[in-house]
């Protein structure tokens, strides 16, 4: 998944990936957790690796796009 960093963000770490529960039993915060930005199935991803912000003008149509990739499949988003 996919996170777009809040200040004081709750992102269920411990107890969700989304959208799946890792530790339903575990409290949650006191704060609702965030949704994800984008979230991928582990049958379509295992590794997501961060990305970055595309900035140059080189591609036209990538200007402002997250780029990120899955270490373990190799795909490309």
């Amino acid at each position: 998944m996919i996170d777009r960093i809040a200040r004081g963000g709750d992102y269920g770490r411990s107890v969700t990936e989304r959208p799946q529960a890792v530790r339903p039993e575990s409290p949650r915060g006191p704060t609702p957790i965030l949704r994800p930005a984008v979230a991928h199935s582990h049958v379509e991803s295992h590794s997501i690796t961060s990305g970055a912000v595309y900035r140059s003008d080189r591609l036209p149509q990538l200007r402002d796009a997250y780029i990120y990739s899955d270490y373990v499949t190799g795909k490309l988003w």
